[in-house]
């Protein structure tokens, strides 16, 4: 089913969008020669010539190629870097169809970071990038995987609930491989299956359908519950939770982009905009620690896969949070707010680690802090390198070293349950929490006539066209209301 769902019809997408005449020679925003290949780990990257004309991503054979082997609607879409890769200039775009594996390999071509400045400007352009309306599945979307069911009965006939428990363990399994993504089972039960054989009669139970999801680890949508008076009044605007709400929502490349930019030598008080920051980027990460932890066992990703996968944790491990020419010292505040930062994230690292993990190394909870705590020890090493002293030399803003610190604030959480500091922590500064158990695999299923429904309501509360917009509450009321009918949310 995973692979289904991964294979979804590139060149159907085109057609749908009426792109399908156009040449790779015809005039374009940015073009460029890109190695790309599929989500299968152990497919080849192929090169092909890729255009980029508005919103549309188009791929082709080659330069002379008039039409194309795929296209790629940008109306919602995150970019990725692998650590492991992107040193060579690999980068991942994901849609709520698939995910592209793209390699910028030719130094004559384009480089992966002009690709990146081009698509992070999409991303940025208002209500077509992320907008309200845009936060749930993309329902319509043909990119999804079908796969059909068959059950073997000697006595009886199949029930509904069969085809329920087959989507319940397709689920649990795609939670398991793909643990950043959220994945929803669609079933489709034949209410009158047919049947073959005599004795042991084979029937036709329905369908199971995987649609692709807004990922795990990013928040596509925050929300304010303050009265419409004080949200709009010049203090709600500025409040630390408003402020904390979009920085929050925010990609995380922007986000460590924007710490960069602080100056260096902030005063003894940790302005409100860096302290935010830090406190946005430290949800994140527990964003990821959360959905890589759901999982009991490790099953098909072993310590390499999960330390690859991490790719919050690893892209700000591996980032400049420091301009090199700001010229700081280990005493600059601003080096020992991101001391603070990398001894909160150990630290919540360390709470996650349980009795049972410590006994059994092949649970998935061990792997992922001995997988993330390589990191952290990278994120001290990097910034350790820009301030030009050794990792354990750092110091944080009460003045202690790195090992304290982190003692420090494991001793601060020490009465409390590990999944109350994960959800503290990526609740941050947002009014209300959001229940776990809300993704749960058994909630990550549907009936076929249910996710009809769903996908009707969210259609008819679509604005059309960008100058007509009904007003942020009322369509958070609408929102709300909607969820307290249903037990599926999205």
């Amino acid at each position: 089913a995973a692979a289904a769902a991964a294979a979804g019809g590139d060149a159907a997408l085109g057609s749908q969008h009426g792109h399908g005449s156009l040449s790779a020679s015809a005039p374009s925003e940015f073009s460029g020669l890109l190695r790309k290949r599929g989500e299968k780990s152990n497919s080849s990257f192929k090169t092909r010539f890729f255009t980029l004309r508005g919103r549309v991503l188009a791929y082709y054979k080659d330069r002379d190629s008039r039409t194309p082997n795929g296209m790629v609607l940008l109306n919602r879409f995150n970019i990725e870097l692998d650590p492991a890769s992107e040193d060579k200039g690999q980068f991942m775009l994901v849609t709520p169809g698939r995910v592209y594996y793209l390699w910028a390999f030719d130094e004559s071509q384009p480089s992966m970071r002009d690709w990146l400045q081009k698509l992070q400007v999409l991303a940025e352009d208002g209500v077509d990038g992320h907008s309200f309306e845009e936060a749930g599945p993309e329902l319509g979307s043909k990119a999804f995987g079908v796969v059909p069911t068959t059950a073997t009965h000697v006595f009886g006939r199949p029930k509904e609930k069969d085809l329920e428990k087959r989507a319940l363990k397709l689920a649990k399994k795609l939670s398991k491989k793909h643990p950043r993504q959220r994945n929803i089972v669609v079933y489709n039960f034949n209410e009158a299956p047919q049947k073959s054989g005599i004795i042991f009669k084979k029937y036709q139970l329905g369908t199971l359908e995987v649609h692709r999801s807004l990922d795990r680890t990013h928040a596509w949508l925050t929300r304010n519950l303050a009265p419409a008076s004080v949200v709009h009044s010049q203090g709600g605007v500025l409040s630390d939770s408003n402020v904390y709400a979009l920085l929050k929502a925010l990609p995380l490349l922007q986000k460590i982009s924007l710490m960069k930019e602080q100056p260096g030598n902030l005063v003894h008080d940790i302005p409100v905009l860096p302290r935010l920051l830090a406190e946005a980027l430290l949800s994140d990460v527990a964003d990821e620690q959360a959905a890589f932890r759901q999982a009991a066992w490790n099953g098909p990703l072993n310590r390499v896969s999960i330390q690859e996968s991490l790719a919050t944790l690893a892209t700000l491990a591996k980032s400049q949070l420091i301009a090199p020419d700001d010229g700081l010292s280990v005493e600059s505040p601003k080096v020992k707010m991101l001391v603070h930062l990398g001894a909160r994230i150990s630290a919540l690292v360390k709470k996650c680690v349980s009795v049972t993990d410590k006994l059994f190394p092949n649970r998935r909870g061990h792997t992922v802090t001995k997988a993330s705590l390589h990191w952290v020890e990278v994120y001290f090493h990097n910034l350790a390198t820009l301030v030009k002293v050794r990792p354990e030399d750092l110091k944080d803003t009460e003045d202690r070293k790195v090992d304290a610190s982190v003692a420090e604030e494991l001793a601060q959480v020490k009465k409390e349950k590990a999944a109350e500091v994960l959800t503290g922590l990526r609740v941050g500064k947002l009014a209300q929490a959001v229940p776990d158990e809300r993704w749960t695999p058994a909630q990550l299923i549907m009936t076929h006539q249910r996710f009809t429904r769903v996908k009707r309501h969210q259609q008819s509360t679509v604005v059309e066209g960008k100058g007509e917009m009904r007003s942020a509450q009322g369509r958070m009321d609408a929102l709300v209301a909607e969820e307290q009918k249903t037990t599926f949310k999205f």
